[in-house]
């Protein structure tokens, strides 16, 4: 049983939701240079909830948005291929405010699950499984790649440009040098997020998140399996010093991945156990059904709080408390702002203008 074309499931907003929680934390924290007397706390706490198990997640849940559209009519290649250039247009936008965005990656591999469209659950379950298994040797083949010349240092010292558009060209090239044309990114990345948009689309094929309080048993077996997946995969990090360390750039490599993925699963299999409506769960709602939104307002306001074109805090040398504080302020603000609009409004703001593009068509936007 799948989900209908009118029905949203408030366990995938509130998901969303969270995965959104994770994101603004990780991505807030890329600013932050760690120093001698960093609270270890705080790191542990990222690392163990958030680290690479956001990005993961959300994956996971856009393969499922995106296997839910192709039910819903989207089905038909000009309309679904579209939607997905639409995305990647509002991806490129979102690029120049931030270096680090996803949708574009998601625009491209939305466009490739399109062609498995007519997969079963269980094949697409199996391709999403194969994927990661085979992920070791495809990181391993990839450490062979040369990436081409690093971008150069001009570049990096144009974020403290005052001027808006040296920012918006600087984290256009930094995409480019660090994204698009680092193999390590552009190839095994992208192999571990469309493992999970299989297993998202696998999801919404067996309709597995259709009443899903009654499926508590499948979800302990996926809890304590992501549990022990992640203790092994910590245990064998402790025999190769650095591959999993907070610090080193090399974490994108082996089993790094397999912890993020295994993370995601535990730590949402828990979120659904302890599902309920309470005040909790629907905040989180709110947050999900306006998810292009508020990831790209997040990035905005990195790109003002940041960069030599707005507060220039990046050179502020401020604590770790500081990058938290600040991304927990914005989250906030956004549940009480996302609760207000959708009381009046049908569709987050970013949300209503991919729908207009993409039918060609004004929408009906407010209720």
């Amino acid at each position: 049983m799948r989900t209908t074309s009118d029905q949203r499931l408030p366990i995938i907003d509130s998901l969303r939701g969270w995965a959104l929680l994770g994101v603004v934390l990780m991505n807030y924290f890329d600013f932050y240079t760690p120093v001698k007397g960093s609270p270890k706390f705080i790191m542990y706490v990222y690392e163990i909830f958030f680290a690479a198990k956001s990005w993961t997640l959300l994956s996971f849940l856009f393969g499922f948005g995106f296997a839910v559209l192709m039910d819903r009519g989207y089905d038909k290649g000009p309309i679904f291929l579209r939607r997905m250039f639409w995305l990647l247009v509002l991806a490129v936008i979102n690029t120049a405010f931030y270096p680090g965005d996803i949708l574009k990656d998601y625009a491209v591999l939305g466009a490739i699950l399109f062609l498995f469209r007519r997969c079963s659950a269980r094949t697409s379950l199996w391709i999403g499984l194969g994927l990661l298994i085979a992920l070791p040797w495809i990181a391993g083949a990839v450490d062979h790649i040369p990436d081409g010349p690093p971008r150069p240092e001009k570049f990096r010292a144009m974020y403290y440009s005052h001027r808006i558009w040296d920012v918006w060209y600087r984290n256009l090239v930094v995409t480019w040098y660090g994204q698009i044309r680092a193999t390590i990114y552009s190839i095994t990345v992208h192999v571990v997020m469309m493992a999970c948009f299989f297993l998202g689309m696998a999801a919404h094929k067996s309709g597995f998140f259709l009443n899903i309080k009654q499926k508590r048993r499948t979800l302990l077996w996926i809890f304590v399996g992501g549990i022990a997946t992640s203790a092994t995969i910590w245990l064998l990090s402790s025999f190769r010093p650095g591959t999993l360390d907070w610090l080193d750039k090399s974490m994108y490599v082996d089993i790094y991945f397999h912890d993020g993925v295994a993370g995601a699963a535990w730590i949402a299999s828990l979120f659904c156990l302890f599902y309920t409506s309470n005040r909790f769960y629907r905040a989180l709602q709110y947050m999900g059904r306006m998810t292009l939104t508020n990831y790209m307002t997040q990035n905005v306001l990195i790109f003002f709080l940041f960069s030599g074109a707005g507060f220039s805090l990046l050179k502020a040398g401020l604590p770790l408390l500081f990058f938290t504080g600040v991304s927990l302020g914005i989250y906030i603000l956004q549940i009480f702002f996302s609760r207000w609009w959708l009381s009046r409004y049908r569709y987050g703001p970013v949300e209503w203008v991919w729908r207009s593009l993409t039918l060609g068509k004004r929408l009906p936007l407010r209720k």
